[in-house]
């Protein structure tokens, strides 16, 4: 997944570019690989997630100059007209409608002009439509059997195990999230000057490791044209 998202952003030497929601920093490693005088900065929620990637990574032997900061993808750190590149990949579903139009707006105002935008992971279906599982495990677990397959049920199962029977926890995600269909979203990201360059479905992969395209998520690249006052 973040090896697209490096090959689609044709990123140059001496960029500024910040990763919304930069989970392990997997994209900013490839960066690392790939470049020596990228400036690099990260977005996380929580200082428990800061103090983890700091724990794994020793940013002192970055050849780019990285930094991390807390804060949330609308209301972000940073002066404006700041980055060459934004990605923002498998957040905008976490958040409600008035929180997807501060971060789209508050993307804008970081960004220089001409910037490219990455959007990611951004349902355009309700995905939990047919999902009535609720907060039953035992009903979770006959729900992935039934849609997902033996495999897909038997990790279940275990990951269930394991952390009834260890330190390990085990987290079931949210049954709500924010979707918009392909048009709305474009014209929504135009209102904050965020014009469309590429659409494609976005790269899953299966129980069965092989790549598929999502059915019901898209990821978007959106290009920068500044002609409005923030």
């Amino acid at each position: 997944i973040n090896m697209n998202i490096f090959n689609s952003l044709n990123i140059k030497e001496n960029e500024t570019i910040l990763d919304i929601g930069c989970g392990d920093l997997t994209f900013f490693k490839i960066i690392e690989k790939n470049f020596n005088n990228c400036t690099l900065e990260g977005v996380l929620p929580t200082s428990e997630e800061i103090e983890k990637v700091n724990k794994e990574i020793k940013f002192k032997e970055y050849k780019n100059k990285t930094q991390i900061s807390k804060a949330f993808s609308f209301k972000l750190p940073f002066c404006d007209n700041k980055f060459d590149k934004v990605v923002i990949n498998g957040v905008l579903l976490l958040l409600n409608k008035e929180e997807v139009d501060n971060t789209l707006n508050e993307i804008s105002r970081v960004s220089k002009n001409n910037a490219t935008i990455y959007i990611g992971e951004l349902p355009f279906v309700d995905e939990f439509k047919d999902k009535s599982y609720g907060n039953s495990i035992i009903k979770w677990l006959f729900y992935g059997l039934k849609n997902r397959g033996f495999r897909y049920f038997f990790n279940s199962l275990k990951t269930v195990f394991i952390s009834l029977f260890s330190k390990n926890q085990m987290i079931l995600g949210v049954k709500e999230h924010y979707f918009i269909n392909k048009e709305d979203f474009i014209k929504k990201a135009k209102k904050y000057d965020l014009v469309l360059k590429e659409c494609f479905f976005n790269k899953q992969i299966d129980v069965n490791k092989n790549i598929i395209n999502s059915s019901t998520r898209y990821d978007y690249i959106f290009k920068i044209e500044k002609k409005r006052l923030i």
